[in-house]
C-alpha cells in the first residue's frame, strides 16, 4: 500500500513540476480519505469494545452517536469563517495523521493495564468523540477553500466513508489487525497532506 501511495504521489507531484495544476482534485481526494479514515476509526472502536466485552449492541448505538456529534460540533463550529483556512486544513491533516498513529498505542494501553469500567467506557467514548471530530472538522474548511462548488466535496466524503464501510469491515481490519489497519489511514492521511500542502502553495 505505502508503495501504491507513494507511486500515485510521486505522479501527481510530476505533473504539477510540469505544470499541471492539483488545485481542483487535493481537496475531494483529501476528504474522501478522511471519510475512508473515519470510518475505520469507528469500525476500529467497535470491534476493539466488541473484544474487550464479548457484546457490543447495548453500546453501538452510543458509540455511533458520540461519533457524530463530534463531526457535528466541529463542523458547525468550524463554518464560520475566522481567518485564512488553508493553515486549518493542513492542520487538520495532520491532526488525523497522529491520531491514525495513536489509537492502536490508546487501545494497547487500556488494555494492558488495570482500568477501571466506568474510565474504560468513558475512554471509548472520548475516543469516538475526537475521530469524529477529527472527521467533521475538514468539511467546512475545505468548502472554504474550493468556494460555492461543493458537490464534489460531499460526495467524495460519502465515497471514502463507504470504501472505508466496506474494505475496512471485510478486508483490512480483519486481515491486517488494528494497529496496521490505522497504520494503512496514517499513510493514506500523509499522502493526501503532502498533496494538499503542494495543491495549496500552488493556489496561494
Amino acid at each position: 500500500m505505502a508503495a501504491v501511495l507513494a507511486i500515485l504521489l510521486l505522479a501527481a507531484l510530476a505533473w504539477r513540476v510540469r505544470g499541471g495544476s492539483l488545485a481542483g482534485t487535493a481537496a475531494p481526494l483529501a476528504l474522501a480519505a478522511t471519510g475512508f479514515g473515519g470510518m475505520v476509526y469507528q469500525l476500529a472502536l467497535t470491534f476493539a469494545f466488541q473484544a474487550l466485552y464479548g457484546y457490543v449492541y447495548l453500546w453501538i448505538g452510543l458509540l455511533v452517536s458520540v461519533f457524530m456529534a463530534g463531526a457535528a460540533g466541529a463542523s458547525l463550529l468550524l463554518s464560520r469563517p475566522i481567518g485564512p483556512a488553508r493553515r486549518p486544513f493542513l492542520g487538520f491533516e495532520l491532526a488525523l495523521v497522529a491520531f491514525s498513529l495513536f489509537l492502536p498505542a490508546a487501545f494497547q494501553a487500556l488494555t494492558k493495564f488495570p482500568v477501571p469500567d466506568n474510565l474504560l467506557k468513558g475512554a471509548f467514548l472520548t475516543l469516538s468523540l475526537v475521530s469524529g471530530a477529527l472527521t467533521g472538522a475538514q468539511f467546512p474548511l475545505a468548502c472554504r477553500l474550493r468556494g460555492p462548488r461543493n458537490a464534489a466535496l460531499f460526495a467524495s466524503d460519502l465515497l471514502g466513508g463507504w470504501l472505508g464501510a466496506v474494505a475496512g469491515g471485510a478486508a483490512l481490519l480483519p486481515a491486517l489487525g488494528l494497529p496496521r489497519a490505522c497504520l494503512a489511514v496514517a499513510l493514506l492521511k500523509l499522502a493526501s497532506l503532502i498533496l494538499c500542502a503542494a495543491a495549496l502553495e500552488d493556489k496561494a
